[in-house]
């Protein structure tokens, strides 16, 4: 799995995000040995989806990075970058589409905050 440089500096930060009571998660990676290590608390797979979410039309380095409570549509980055989100629950067709990761998860955290209960 290669990353691009936006995704790069994201995971050189933070191995995963999850926001706004599990809303929206950015997957992160999980080593072979989390269970054996005794430790739960690592974010959702980030290989999980890249080898079993069947989303058409996804090329040879896209890659799953996010995932909606709401709904179980996915976001995936882009060969060339931009971040698309897909209905995998439903039509399985894209529903939105971003410049870039950065573009995204910005995005996202601003419609959420604003429409998150407190």
């Amino acid at each position: 799995m290669k990353l691009g440089p936006m995704l790069k500096s994201f995971y050189s930060q933070a191995n995963g995000l999850m926001i706004f009571s599990g809303s929206l998660r950015v997957l992160g990676y999980v080593p072979n040995d989390a269970l054996d290590s005794g430790v739960y608390d690592y974010p959702s797979s980030i290989l999980t989806p890249n080898v079993s979410a069947r989303i058409d039309g996804l090329m040879e380095g896209d890659i799953v990075v996010g995932w909606y409570k709401n709904d179980g549509s996915y976001v995936v980055v882009k060969k060339n970058g931009e971040a698309s989100r897909y209905d995998v629950l439903g039509t399985g067709e894209e529903t939105q589409r971003w410049v870039d990761f950065d573009n995204w998860l910005a995005s996202e955290i601003i419609v959420l905050h604003e429409n998150y209960t407190y």
